[in-house]
């Protein structure tokens, strides 16, 4: 063989382990990715009920998991293919409209507990709380830990978190109640896990 069919042949060996390499990573990426979080949102899925959903006629449908427990729905988004986004909610059914955006109710506040599963690192529990007052509308989303002590963050300042405490004080007993209803539906014990903000 001649030293230019030697130099193509090695050139084309090292293409194929790069290449056989990239697909080894990639395909290695998706399984961790699979077993690791969407496995999870699938076990969730399971216990809850789908729904198609469309935006109107002509917009491609998509399957929607929700579930509605005494005056509450649940609803879940899944995280998009190799991404981390999903999460799990928790409202009063008067606070979401059919398509799952927030929308304003007839009462003068409007609470939602949020749960972020991360099997690879700490998960996240949060909770929003609107008021309504006939001159403006408060809202404030925060992260919180099982026992509804607030996760405070370095660019908190002294008067947001005392009037966060003031607010998840106020409505314990209904974010108490939401954390409990979503526990016993999607069968997650939070008090044993492991979550953000604990050091």
């Amino acid at each position: 063989m001649s030293k230019e069919g030697k130099r193509s042949s090695s050139a084309i060996k090292k293409t194929l382990i790069v290449f056989g390499a990239a697909v080894a990573i990639f395909a290695i990426i998706n399984v961790l990715w699979y077993f690791g979080y969407r496995l999870q949102y699938n076990k969730i899925a399971a216990r809850l009920d789908a729904s198609e959903y469309a935006e109107d006629a002509e917009a491609k449908t998509r399957t929607v998991y929700s579930k509605v427990v005494d005056e509450y729905i649940i609803r879940m988004t899944f995280p998009s293919y190799l991404q981390k986004g999903g999460k799990i909610t928790i409202a009063k059914n008067t606070d979401y409209s059919s398509d799952g955006l927030a929308q304003s109710n007839d009462e003068q506040y409007s609470i939602a507990f949020y749960y972020w599963p991360k099997p690879f690192g700490k998960e996240r529990l949060g909770v929003s709380i609107s008021e309504n007052d006939s001159v403006e509308n408060n809202w404030y989303q925060v992260y919180i830990y099982p026992d509804l002590s607030l996760v405070i963050r370095e660019d908190y300042r002294k008067e947001e978190i005392q009037l966060c405490n003031e607010l998840i004080n106020k409505y314990k007993d209904e974010i108490e109640r939401m954390k409990a209803i979503l526990e016993d539906t999607i069968g997650v014990d939070f008090d044993k896990k492991a979550w953000y903000g604990k050091v």
